[in-house]
C-alpha cells in the first residue's frame, strides 16, 4: 500500500455570513442509470422560503416561493415531499407545507421551470420513476386519508378512510397502485388501476406480509386463513394479469425479493422438538444414592449442625429427584426454518435448519444465516440445574450460545460457508459496496465487540482469503469499497477512539482518526471525509486522499455528497453550498437552509 502524506490547502473559497443550515438527505434510487447519468440529476435546496433547483451547468434557478405555511423546526417534512422522474425531466415536490407535513402538490417540468398543482393536502406520495405515474394520500378532516392516483394528466380518487399505518406503493409499470387498508387488527390488501377504482381487486382480507419484485412486477403476499384448528399462512404471487397464485403454504409471514434477478426468499417453520433427557447428564447420581432420610438417633452423640446439614444434603437432593422426573416428561421446542428461494416458477430449498437469517448488503443481493447442528449442543449437568423450571431456560441459552455454521448466499447463487470461525455475529456482518469483500466479527459480544475479519467475496458469492486486520477489540465498524481493490473500514478503539483504516486485503494502514462522514467516489475510487470536527457544530475540514495523498478541500464543512464525475458536492455551517471539481471549489448560493439530493 502507499503511504499517505499530507499536502497543503487546495482550492479558493470565498465564506459568506448566512443561516445555520439545515441539511437533509432524501436519495431518489434511479433505476435506469443509462438514461441519466447522478451527476446530470437537478439538485433541488431551499432558502428564505423558497424553493431553488441547481442544474448539472451549477445554475440555480427558483422554482416557488412559500414552501411552508408554517415553518417547521424540522425540515423532514420537506425532504418527504420532493423526488424525481428517471428521465430528470420532471420534478414532484410539496410547497406550503404545514406543521403536520401536509402541502400543494407540485409537477415540475424542469426545462421550462413551470409548476401545475396536483392537489392540496398531500401527506406524501410514490412515483413510478420511468413513467411518471404517481399515487398520493390526502390527509381529511377527519384525521383519516385518502388515496388518489395520477395519470401523468388527472387525479382519481381509490380510497377513503385509511389511517395512518396503511401503506401504498405504484406497480405494474407505473398502472396500477397497490395498497393495505388497516381494518382493526387485520390488513386488507388491495390492487386497482391507477386512473380507476371500479375494477379494484382484494388480494387479502388479512395480510401478514408482502414484497414487491419491481423488474418482473409481481407482488407476493402472505396471506392469513384462520378457523376452529388456528390460523394457516399462504404465500400468493399476483401479476396484474391473471389471478393470484399460490406458491407455498405453511410458510412464515417474512418474505423478501433480493438481487438483480429479484428471487423471492421465504420460510417455512418447521421446528425442532428436542428430548431434556438427551441433552442434561446426571453427575450426581452416584451421590445421590447414598443419601438417605437422616435419622434423628442415628444423630446422637453428635451436633445439631451435623444433622442439620444432612437434612439439607435430603432436601437437595429430593430437588434433584424432582428435576430427574421432569427430565424424563420435557420436551423444548426450537425455532428451525427451512430457506428457501423462488424465481421464474422453481421453488427451491436453500437451507434446512436455519436458526437466524438477514440481508446483508444495501443491495439486498445478500443474505446470511447461520445452521443449527442439534448433535454438536453441549451437554448441562444436572448440578447445574437449581429448579425443574431451570432446564428450560438453560438449554434455551445453550442453543444460543453454541456455535453455529454460517454461509452467505448471493442471489441465484450457491451457498458459500466462512470457513474457520464459529461464532459470528450475523447482525454485524456487511457486504462492501461493490459487493467483492465481506467484513464480520468474531467472538463478538455488545461490550467487548470482537475479532474484524475480512474476505473476499467473487461473483458467485463465494468466500475466500480471510483476513484478520487488527488485534484490538472492536466496537463498531462500517466497510466501503474504493473501486481499486483497497477497502475502507471504522472502528472504535480501547480510548473510544473512531478509527478510519485502508486496507488491501493482505496490510491495514490507519488514515485519520475520528472521521464524522467518509465516502468514496464511485466512480474514481477516491476517498472523501471530514476530520476534525467540532462538537458543537459538527463541522470540519474536507479531505480526500489520491494517490496516497491527503489534500484538504475546505473547512468548517457540514456535509458532503459525491455527485459523480469528480464532483463533490458540500456545505458549510454558514449556509453557503458549493462544488469541487478539478481542484478548484466554486460557490454555487448562500443561506441555504435544506438540501435534497437524488443518487
Amino acid at each position: 500500500m502507499k503511504k499517505i502524506k499530507n499536502v497543503k490547502f487546495v482550492g479558493v473559497i470565498v465564506i459568506f455570513i448566512a443561516a445555520l443550515i439545515s441539511v437533509i438527505f432524501y436519495f431518489n434510487y434511479n433505476k435506469n442509470n443509462e438514461i441519466l447519468s447522478k451527476s446530470d440529476f437537478p439538485v433541488l435546496y431551499s432558502k428564505d422560503n423558497s424553493l431553488y433547483m441547481m442544474k448539472n451547468n451549477f445554475k440555480t434557478e427558483k422554482i416557488a416561493d412559500n414552501i411552508y405555511s408554517s415553518k417547521p423546526e424540522s425540515f423532514s417534512s420537506v425532504s418527504e415531499g420532493s423526488t424525481i422522474t428517471d428521465d430528470g425531466k420532471t420534478v414532484f415536490y410539496k410547497g406550503n407545507i404545514l406543521e403536520n407535513g401536509t402541502g400543494i402538490l407540485y409537477k415540475l417540468d424542469v426545462k421550462k421551470n413551470e409548476s401545475t398543482e396536483i392537489a392540496k393536502n398531500v401527506y406524501d406520495f410514490d412515483i413510478y420513476k420511468s413513467s411518471g405515474n404517481i399515487a398520493y394520500r390526502v390527509f381529511e378532516s377527519d384525521q383519516t386519508f385518502t388515496l388518489y392516483g395520477y395519470d401523468g394528466n388527472k387525479s382519481f380518487e381509490i380510497s377513503k378512510g385509511l389511517d395512518s399505518n396503511s401503506v401504498f406503493f405504484i406497480a405494474n409499470s407505473g398502472q396500477n397502485v397497490v395498497y393495505k387498508k388497516q381494518n382493526m387488527e387485520k390488513g386488507s390488501f388491495y390492487s386497482t388501476a391507477i386512473n380507476s377504482n371500479e375494477n379494484q381487486i382484494c388480494l387479502s382480507e388479512n395480510v401478514a406480509g408482502y414484497s414487491y419484485n419491481k423488474k418482473g412486477d409481481k407482488v407476493y403476499y402472505v396471506d392469513v386463513k384462520s378457523d376452529e384448528t388456528g390460523d394457516k399462512y399462504i404465500l400468493y404471487m399476483y401479476d396484474f394479469v391473471n389471478s393470484p397464485q399460490i406458491i407455498d403454504e405453511d410458510v412464515s409471514p417474512y418474505i423478501k425479493v433480493a438481487g438483480d434477478d429479484e428471487t423471492l426468499y421465504y420460510y417455512k417453520n418447521v421446528g425442532i422438538t428436542l428430548k431434556a433427557s438427551d441433552y442434561v447428564v446426571d453427575d450426581l447420581a452416584e451421590q445421590d444414592k447414598n443419601i438417605a432420610v437422616p435419622d434423628p438417633l442415628a444423630f446422637s452423640g453428635k451436633t445439631l449442625e451435623e444433622y442439620m446439614t444432612a437434612e439439607a444434603a435430603y432436601k437437595s437432593k429430593e430437588v434433584r429427584d424432582s428435576i430427574r422426573q421432569f427430565i424424563v416428561t420435557t420436551e423444548i421446542s426450537v425455532p428451525s426454518n427451512t430457506l428457501y428461494s423462488y424465481n421464474n416458477g422453481e421453488k427451491k430449498v436453500i437451507a434446512e435448519n436455519v436458526f437466524e437469517s438477514y440481508g446483508i448488503d444495501s443491495k439486498n443481493s445478500f443474505i446470511i444465516y447461520s445452521i443449527l447442528d442439534i448433535s454438536k449442543l453441549p451437554k448441562i449437568n444436572i448440578s447445574q440445574i437449581g429448579l425443574p423450571s431451570d432446564i428450560t431456560n438453560i438449554l434455551s441459552q445453550s442453543i444460543q450460545s453454541s456455535s453455529k455454521d454460517v454461509y452467505i448466499c448471493k442471489s441465484g447463487k450457491n451457498p458459500s460457508k466462512i470457513e474457520g470461525y464459529s461464532n459470528i455475529n450475523l447482525l454485524t456482518t456487511k457486504i462492501s459496496a461493490g459487493s467483492d469483500k465481506i467484513m464480520f466479527f468474531d467472538n463478538y459480544t455488545e461490550s467487548t465487540g470482537g475479532k474484524l475479519v475480512i474476505a473476499s467475496v467473487n461473483e458467485n458469492g463465494n468466500i475466500s482469503g480471510y483476513f484478520e486486520p487488527l488485534n484490538s477489540t472492536l466496537v463498531k465498524t462500517s466497510i466501503f469499497d474504493d473501486l481499486t481493490g483497497n477497502t475502507a473500514f471504522s472502528y472504535t478503539d480501547a480510548s473510544g477512539k473512531n478509527i478510519l483504516e485502508f486496507t488491501d486485503g493482505k496490510t491495514s494502514e490507519k488514515v485519520v482518526e475520528n472521521p464524522s462522514a467518509y465516502c468514496f467516489g464511485t466512480d474514481n475510487g477516491i476517498l472523501y471525509y471530514i476530520e476534525e470536527t467540532d462538537n458543537e457544530s459538527g463541522a470540519g475540514n474536507l479531505c480526500y486522499i489520491e494517490n496516497g495523498t491527503v489534500y484538504t478541500i475546505d473547512k468548517d464543512v457540514y456535509f458532503m455528497f459525491y455527485i459523480g464525475e469528480g464532483k463533490m458536492l458540500y456545505m458549510n455551517t454558514k449556509g453557503s453550498m458549493f462544488v469541487f471539481e478539478n481542484g478548484k471549489s466554486k460557490q454555487i448560493d448562500t443561506g441555504v437552509e435544506s438540501l435534497f439530493i437524488y443518487e
